[in-house]
């Protein structure tokens, strides 16, 4: 299974949600003010993260992305995501996009020929683990997000390698193409 090296936009990499999140009836302003409350939070208890969170310009993506995502630019929101989570789930959420920066996982010449959707997930489980362990937020309750204490110290690579690995088992099957294959990591696909 391989995957050419093209690029893939925040739009390619966006999670799928795994419930209906009502419509919001916060202002654009109060869900900006959400967002940034939450840089503010990360500058005081987690200055790391916070200063790497204001270099990222929000943009309201509601229209196409589910929960979050980020280009390494700018931080694309579902206004109604974010909208449900507590404060300090958005602490979370901010800082988990701020790691896809830091962690340089929109580098195409980084993935190969790996799966994008399942690099991703393998991504995921690495960010996750780490604002988890450095106590960054709250965990987000409102979507299944890729987290096991298992990959605690692995590098996205080993992650993947595993993921695959079991995605072999569970399927043995040889000569399907990738959509096969990725149709379990579509349902595990969150943030």
């Amino acid at each position: 299974m391989t995957d050419t090296m093209t690029k893939t936009s925040p739009k390619d990499r966006a999670s799928k949600p795994t419930l209906q999140i009502p419509e919001t009836n916060l202002s654009n302003q109060e869900i900006l003010d959400k967002l940034i409350k939450a840089r503010i939070e990360m500058l005081i208890s987690a200055p790391f993260f916070g200063n790497l969170a204001t270099r990222l310009q929000f943009k309201d993506a509601t229209e196409w992305c589910p929960t979050a995502a980020t280009d390494g630019k700018y931080f694309y929101y579902n206004r109604n995501f974010v909208a449900a989570l507590t404060d300090a789930e958005v602490v979370f959420l901010v800082g988990h996009e701020v790691l896809h920066c830091v962690y340089d996982h929109m580098d195409v010449g980084r993935r190969g020929n790996r799966n994008p959707m399942l690099w991703n997930i393998a991504n995921d489980y690495v960010i996750n683990a780490d604002l988890i362990d450095g106590r960054v937020g709250d965990q987000i309750k409102l979507v299944e997000i890729c987290f096991d204490w298992k990959y605690r110290g692995w590098t996205s690579e080993e992650i993947y390698a595993d993921l695959f690995k079991q995605a072999e088992e569970d399927w043995e099957c040889d000569g399907h193409s990738d959509a096969y294959y990725w149709t379990y990591y579509e349902e595990k696909e969150s943030i």
